[in-house]
């Protein structure tokens, strides 16, 4: 759920089968049903519209008063999803460096080996798109992002780099960068 589509897709947990005909139901913080069906051939349920976020009840200021509930049942299966959860878990539960503005954008770095001697040159090549219903899509250039920073969580130290995008999404070339060690655990760029 999200950016105004409503897509259910219901999978069993073991092998990521899709579940056809599972009943699904999506209800607001007040259990009032806002809509209700089945699954298709291919576990997808593609919803009509439902109340916007600004739209819903509050039913508490805790983390989940708010928002939609999905609940799906197969047989003796039962799941369910809310609105606010990110990508399943969160990631914050684990004190783990946590973006909290919805984000549809796919960045990616691919480099011609993972393995390194100091000295050695690396190749990488950037690529950026959007997340769209579909899959992925090109991101428009102005909405790219425009700089590049490196941070040592330790030390706080910074690196920023500015970034040229090409009409396809891949960084333009941004400088050759070389890396030596200065102590045991120090890698200056």
């Amino acid at each position: 759920m999200g950016g105004g589509i409503f897509l259910i897709w219901v999978t069993t947990l073991d092998k990521a089968v899709p579940v056809k005909q599972a009943a699904l139901q999506v209800c607001d913080c007040e259990g009032k049903i806002l809509w209700n069906g089945t699954s298709d051939g291919n576990g997808l349920a593609r919803l009509g519209a439902l109340p916007g976020e600004d739209d819903l009840p509050y039913c508490s200021y805790s983390a989940y008063g708010r928002g939609l509930i999905v609940t799906a049942q197969s047989g003796n299966d039962f799941s369910f999803a809310h609105s606010d959860w990110n990508d399943g878990i969160e990631s914050w539960r684990f004190r783990l460096p946590t973006e909290w503005t919805p984000n549809f954008t796919a960045a990616h770095t691919v480099m011609d080996r993972s393995l390194l001697r100091a000295g050695e040159t690396i190749h990488l090549k950037h690529i950026l798109r959007g997340e769209v219903l579909a899959g992925l899509a090109l991101k428009a250039i102005e909405q790219a992002p425009q700089t590049l920073v490196i941070q040592h969580l330790g030390s706080e130290q910074k690196y920023e780099l500015s970034l040229k995008w090409d009409a396809s999404g891949f960084l333009r070339r941004i400088g050759t960068f070389h890396a030596k060690r200065v102590s045991v655990n120090t890698i200056c760029i």
